[in-house]
């Protein structure tokens, strides 16, 4: 299984495109999370990325492998966020409930953007700095380390060679972070600037305006349910009770996919701002509280990442 899979690596047009769910080339990152739940765990890739390197596969293969990873980490976190068929199951609302799943799957992957922490991953990535007469990228001698949680006050930057340390100091000091450690000359402790009150008002109506889209594109996803069902009606492809009971079930799948738009929303929120975050209504005051449920545990955690392999070198 696994030289098949380390085969198809080797030409780029293999590669998976962006989402995890369909047909066509992500059929084969299906296969291949197939293949990982085999050998363990949906969570068992990053084993697979150490035995990558012990092969010693070229750059890209990494890269892919990570991506690989990535979809599959994504894909275990959408698999938590359930839409329920309890009223019917009829084609009508099958399909509905698939195109809103996808919505609320590719939502994750929105709101993760937003006040990403990616822009400080990667400060050093594109600079250079000379050491012993000669011109290197800092990246090959400094490191941003988030921590668990990229969203908090400070970070460290790792340093492999000391020389490199003024280099580093400025361009974090360019980059508006001014309180710097540097008693330790291995790992330096940088303090975030607080968010100014217009920052946080920025963050927390893009964090609206992202989920509002996705509430509109579910809605959208029901409006069109309803109107295939009515053409069918007409057509007499679909008696008057059960389209009765596909309209009920149409309406408990917006309802329960508007809920986890609502909660992903207030999640993210929270993580972003910490308690000063305020509430539009009573339900998503109510709502509120079960952002702590079993099934936004990995969401959670997803909306946190920032482990994006970034394949652009140049």
């Amino acid at each position: 299984g696994s030289t098949k899979f380390f085969n198809h690596l080797q030409k780029p047009q293999h590669a998976p495109k962006t989402t995890i769910r369909g047909t066509g080339d992500n059929a084969a990152v299906m296969r291949v999370f197939t293949l990982l739940l085999q050998i363990g765990s949906g969570r068992c890739v990053k084993p697979f990325l150490s035995a990558g390197k012990s092969k010693k596969l070229n750059h890209w293969q990494i890269a892919r492998l990570a991506v690989i990873y990535q979809r599959c980490e994504w894909y275990v976190v959408w698999s938590m966020l359930k839409l329920s068929l309890n009223k019917s199951d009829d084609s009508y609302s099958k399909a509905a409930m698939e195109r809103m799943f996808d919505e609320i799957s590719a939502l994750v992957e929105r709101l993760n953007g937003v006040g990403s922490a990616l822009a400080t991953l990667n400060l050093f990535h594109r600079e250079s700095v000379e050491i012993d007469g000669k011109r290197r990228m800092l990246r090959d001698f400094v490191a941003v380390d988030l921590g668990p949680d990229p969203t908090a006050g400070t970070f460290r930057v790792v340093i492999h060679n000391p020389a490199s340390i003024p280099a580093t100091v400025a361009i974090l000091k360019e980059n508006g972070f001014i309180n710097i450690d540097t008693s330790d000359r291995r790992n330096l402790k940088v303090v975030k600037p607080r968010l100014t009150v217009q920052q946080e008002e920025d963050l927390e109506n893009e964090v609206k305006r992202v989920a509002k889209n996705s509430l509109q594109k579910v809605s959208a996803v029901k409006a069109d349910a309803m109107q295939r069902l009515t053409a069918a009606i007409k057509v007499e492809y679909i008696d008057a009770p059960e389209a009765q009971k596909a309209r009920v079930q149409l309406d408990s799948l917006f309802d329960e996919a508007r809920k986890h738009i609502t909660i992903l929303s207030l999640i993210r929120r929270k993580q972003l701002l910490g308690g000063g975050m305020g509430f539009d209504g009573p339900e998503d005051e109510t709502l509120y509280r079960r952002i702590n449920d079993s099934q936004y545990k990995n969401v959670t955690a997803a909306l946190l990442e920032t482990a994006v392999p970034d394949m652009d070198d140049d």
